[in-house]
């Protein structure tokens, strides 16, 4: 977290979010740049203010946050392993190392982003959902339904394909009490999170205008993100070789293999088997049916396969002078200290492409001289937080926009974004330039880019 900056595209637009949040005061609208942002619920926003408003506004603050989550998480897993397996107590602390010790959950676990916290919220209504099954108490259902409800506040109806699944399956699981009574506990906690989310719904839509806004957080952001998009485009396959490469080094260790297969047939082992089956195995092909596909997508998944490491490390290692424990606590600690390793190698060169204080800097102080300031294509936000900037940029993304912005800001700024090379085709210096990930991005003058048109700045 301290050697790196915050990232674009994605860490700088959800802390722009949180930023506009916080110099409106308006809780219930989102907006990035000034406009209405639909792509996320609020809740990580929520918290992010709560934070702010106590400690002052800063990056650090959303970065131990998401890492809280993810110390939540970390202890949930050890929890629902305890529950599982009450009759072997080195399963719960190894499964706690396991998840730690992945290489995505260490990379992750800093980074403002939705989907650690959505993990552990996801995760504990799974682990009340298990105590429902093992005690069959009601109050399960409930506390299952509001973490339910806080997972969709935090990243939408996408909770759902992690949690449901396994709560549907589970009578093929474990023993059941009562089937009637069970998939109505179920009806009871989607009621119960759909309520949690309703209230921000129906005043957000007041606020915003209801169609609209409902259309294209349910529809654009939800449906359509299912079976239209064209964003993070990948195969059907995609994540039957992602998956293996994620869970790392446990998958290349022979000895976790053999206590798979010993532990499969394990009298207690049979359960556990199938439980870990409907709970990664449903989301992984709903997701793989999806047309939008990312990495960080299946990071609710690793609680379940951790429980399933510790477990077969357990049995095999169990009649071994060596202990699970020690053997996982080893694999952590390599892999925490190849990733600060890596991370400093790298630190130089992540800094020059995805630091965007400079550029950020620069545009504040021409918004505080009055200058307008346009920005030339899509803009996601990458300098509002950082910059601390309190006017909007004026986006404009066709050439009636850029002759408009031209005839009525004779004097203003545009961000451009440009191959190295080409910047000394314009002629002069611009205001401010730097690295911008594959790119550079540069400040210029409207006078210097006077005889451009729209076309020729996007391409440049």
């Amino acid at each position: 977290m301290f050697l790196r900056p915050v990232t674009p595209i994605d860490e700088t637009r959800y802390l722009t979010v949180a930023w506009e949040m916080f110099l409106s005061k308006d809780v219930w609208v989102l907006t990035l740049n000034g406009q209405p942002y639909f792509d996320k619920p609020p809740l990580l926003f929520w918290l992010i203010n709560v934070g702010w408003s106590v400690f002052g506004v800063n990056d650090l603050w959303p970065r131990l946050l998401t890492a809280s989550f993810g110390l939540g998480v970390v202890i949930l897993t050890g929890r629902c392993a305890s529950v599982l397996l009450p009759e072997r107590p080195f399963v719960p602390v190894v499964a706690a190392v396991a998840i730690t010790s992945l290489p995505i959950w260490l990379l992750f676990t800093g980074a403002v982003m939705f989907d650690v916290p959505l993990t552990m919220f996801c995760l504990a209504a799974t682990y009340f959902m298990i105590l429902a099954q093992r005690d069959g108490k009601s109050a399960c259902w409930l506390l299952a339904g509001v973490m339910l409800g806080l997972a969709v506040l935090t990243k939408g109806p996408v909770a759902f394909v992690h949690v449901i699944p396994l709560a549907l399956l589970m009578p093929w699981v474990r023993p059941i009490h009562s089937r009637s009574r069970w998939y109505f506990g179920i009806l009871v906690s989607v009621a119960i999170a759909i309520a949690l989310v309703v209230p921000w719904l129906v005043i957000a839509a007041q606020k915003i205008g209801g169609g609209p806004f409902l259309e294209a957080l349910l529809h654009d952001q939800t449906l359509d993100r299912i079976v239209k998009t064209t964003h993070h485009l990948r195969p059907p396959w995609f994540y039957l070789w992602v998956l293996p490469v994620l869970l790392l080094p446990w998958i290349a260790m022979p000895v976790v293999w053999r206590g798979v297969s010993g532990f499969a047939s394990s009298p207690s082992g049979g359960p556990l088997l199938r439980l870990l089956i409907a709970w990664v195995i449903p989301p992984v092909l709903l997701f793989s049916a999806f047309r939008g596909k990312q990495v960080h997508y299946l990071l609710p998944l690793l609680p379940a396969i951790a429980i399933g490491i510790a477990a077969a490390l357990d049995f095999e290692l169990s009649t071994l002078r060596k202990t699970p424990k020690e053997i996982a606590t080893r694999t952590l600690t390599v892999m925490s200290g190849l990733l600060v390793i890596t991370y400093v190698v790298i630190v130089p060169i992540y800094r020059d492409r995805y630091d965007t204080t400079a550029v950020s800097t620069a545009i504040k102080d021409l918004q505080d001289r009055g200058v307008a300031v346009g920005h030339i294509g899509r803009y996601h936000g990458q300098f509002q937080f950082v910059g601390r900037l309190g006017t909007s940029l004026e986006v404009i993304r066709a050439e009636s926009s850029w002759q408009k912005f031209m005839k009525d800001h004779p004097d203003g700024v545009v961000v451009v974004y440009s191959r190295s090379d080409s910047i000394s085709r314009l002629g002069r210096d611009p205001v401010a330039t730097h690295r911008y990930r594959s790119q550079q991005v540069s400040l210029w003058p409207v006078s210097a880019v006077l005889r451009r048109s729209y076309d020729d700045l996007v391409n440049l």
